[in-house]
Order: C-alpha cells, then sequence, then structure tokens
C-alpha cells in the first residue's frame, strides 16, 4: 500500500477522534434525542439539577478554562492542518512527518489534561451522589 495513503487513513482517524473530543468539550446545550451520542450533552444538560451555589461553581469552572481549552484545540486543528499540508507537498519526507506526528500527539495530550482538570474541578463540587448521575454515560463510552 502507498505510504502517502496509510498516513492520510492515520491523520483521517486522528481527526475523527479530535473532532469527537472537541464537540465534547465546547458542547453548550444539552440537544434533543442528542444524549447517547453526545455524552457531553447530557452532562451539561444536568448542571441543572446541581444545587444553585453547585451550578455557580460549575460554570465558573467551566469559563475559567473555557478559552484555554479553545486555544488547545484551535492549535490542534492548526498543527494537524499543517501536518496535512506536508504531506501532500512534494517536499514530504517521512522522518518529518513522523516529528510532525509526535507533536500533534504532544498538544493533543496537553488538550486532553487540560479537560481532564476540568473535569476533576467539577468532581470536586460534587456529592458522591451527584458525581454519579453528572457523569453518567448512555452511550458505552465510559463503564
Amino acid at each position: 500500500m502507498n505510504k502517502k495513503f496509510l498516513v492520510g487513513i492515520l491523520l483521517f482517524l486522528s481527526i475523527a477522534l479530535n473532532v469527537t473530543f472537541a464537540s465534547m468539550l465546547f458542547a453548550r446545550h444539552a440537544g434533543i434525542g442528542l444524549e447517547n451520542k453526545h455524552p457531553a450533552l447530557a452532562m451539561i444538560g444536568r448542571i441543572r439539577s446541581l444545587s444553585e451555589e453547585q451550578r455557580v461553581q460549575v460554570k465558573e469552572i467551566i469559563m475559567q478554562n473555557r478559552q484555554g481549552l479553545r486555544e488547545v484545540m484551535v492549535d490542534v486543528k492548526d498543527t494537524r492542518r499543517n501536518i496535512f499540508d506536508y504531506i501532500k507537498s512534494n517536499d514530504y519526507k517521512r522522518e518529518e512527518a513522523a516529528t510532525k506526528l509526535a507533536l500533534l500527539r504532544d498538544k493533543t495530550t496537553a488538550a486532553q489534561l487540560q479537560a481532564q482538570t476540568v473535569m476533576l474541578d467539577i468532581a470536586d463540587k460534587l456529592t458522591p451522589e451527584q458525581r454519579t448521575e453528572f457523569f453518567k454515560q448512555k452511550s458505552g463510552i465510559l463503564p
């Protein structure tokens, strides 16, 4: 199989996973019928079931981190676009593409770490029962 084709497939899979991740991070409102497809939408909709004090705390956590998460995800998207452009170029070299992909992995890991920190900050504000309900997954993504 053509090396460029394999790299293209890997990049496509990376994009698909990152787009899914980004949609979960930036979802603002629960959509009708989307709970099973986008667990983050359902989770954000559960903010309404919290006490007023907890809603304020959770929204504050989200707002404090929103811009940083957005910037990291834009950087990941731009890096991914640059990798595609490089692979399509006549200057393509496997070693340099691998280096660029390693940078993309690092940036994606940083975005995941930031999102996980937000999730744990939110979990710290909830009772055990509320955590169970708030982070409930219906789609089978998490146990």
